[in-house]
C-alpha cells in the first residue's frame, strides 16, 4: 500500500473526469491514476492538493512517453490534509528546473505546446516561478468553441 500526496486535480472540460497527479511520499515518483476518476469520486473521497491518499497504485509496465506516471489503482482512500511544510517538502522534491528540462524539449521563445511530432519524457512535471511572474486569467470555455 502507497502514500501518496495529491498535487493536482485537473478537470476535463468535455467530461466528469479529473486527472490527478500523485507523488508517493517513499520512493518521490510521480503518479497518474488511471482509469481517471471522476468528480463524484473525488468528491466522495474529499481530494484536494495536498491531501493525503492510502491504496494500492502500480505503475504500469508498459507505458509510452509521454504518459509514464499511468497506474492503476485499487482500494483508494483519502486520509486527510498532510500539513503544508509536507506538501512544500515533496513538491520541492520533484522539481524541474524549467519547463524544458522537465519534459526533454527544447521551446522556442513564446512556444506553448509541444509538437506532435515530438515526444515528451513525461506528462507532468513541478517547476517553480517567482510568484511576480505568474497571472491567472479567467477564460469562458463556452466562448472558445
Amino acid at each position: 500500500m502507497r502514500e501518496v500526496i495529491i498535487t493536482d486535480l485537473t478537470r476535463f472540460s468535455t467530461d466528469e473526469n479529473v486527472c490527478t497527479a500523485v507523488i508517493d511520499v517513499q520512493t518521490g515518483e510521480c503518479l497518474r491514476p488511471m482509469p481517471y476518476l471522476t468528480s463524484a469520486n473525488c468528491k466522495e473521497l474529499g481530494m484536494h492538493p495536498g491531501g493525503i491518499l492510502k491504496g494500492n497504485l502500480t505503475l504500469n509496465p508498459v507505458s509510452e512517453n509521454p504518459h509514464v506516471e499511468d497506474a492503476s489503482y485499487s482500494n483508494l482512500q483519502f486520509h486527510g490534509p498532510c500539513s503544508s511544510e509536507k506538501f512544500h517538502q515533496v513538491l520541492e522534491n520533484s522539481l524541474s528546473q524549467s519547463v524544458s528540462e522537465g519534459f526533454g524539449v527544447d521551446f522556442s521563445e513564446n512556444q506553448k505546446h509541444i509538437p506532435h511530432d515530438q515526444v515528451a519524457n513525461c506528462s507532468i512535471i513541478t517547476i517553480k516561478i517567482p510568484p511576480h511572474q505568474l497571472s491567472i486569467m479567467k477564460t469562458n470555455l463556452s466562448q472558445e468553441k
